[in-house]
């Protein structure tokens, strides 16, 4: 597993124009593998994010990553064991929109924000739902 996220990792920051098109398909990858719950896979996508986020355009990242995060919402548990990753990983996610909104300048950030309320409202005003992701978010 850690061998396959260096290879995106790589291509990502060497070869990121064979890349494009492919951003929401890296983004659902990324959510997916941290399901491993192992140290190296997460040290793992959170170098990919780094790299990711910092090389595409924050209003294509920020669309783009965002109707990732609400398929994965979307996603029922295998099991009820799962819930905790689960909102781990949604707090992943909250901070990978963080990332490409600190990126946008002030006047985009005033339209894009309300296309996130629903999301960022989810975690908010449903603790119960993501009490993990609540607790990160929002600390």
């Amino acid at each position: 597993m850690a061998h396959g996220l260096m290879v995106v990792w790589e291509m990502i920051s060497n070869q990121a124009p064979f890349m494009e098109g492919k951003e929401g398909d890296i983004f659902a990858m990324l959510l997916r593998v941290r399901f491993r719950n192992k140290l190296s896979v997460l040290e793992g996508t959170n170098a990919i994010r780094d790299a990711f986020t910092s090389k595409l355009d924050p209003v294509y990242g920020l669309t783009t990553f965002h109707g990732t995060l609400r398929v994965f919402d979307a996603e029922p548990l295998a099991t009820p064991l799962d819930a905790e990753i689960k909102a781990s990983t949604y707090a992943y996610g909250l901070m990978i929109l963080g990332k490409f909104i600190l990126r946008l300048p002030a006047e985009i950030a005033e339209e894009e924000l309300p296309r996130l309320k629903g999301t960022l409202i989810t975690v908010s005003y449903s603790p119960s739902r993501y009490p993990l992701a609540a607790k990160f978010a929002f600390s």
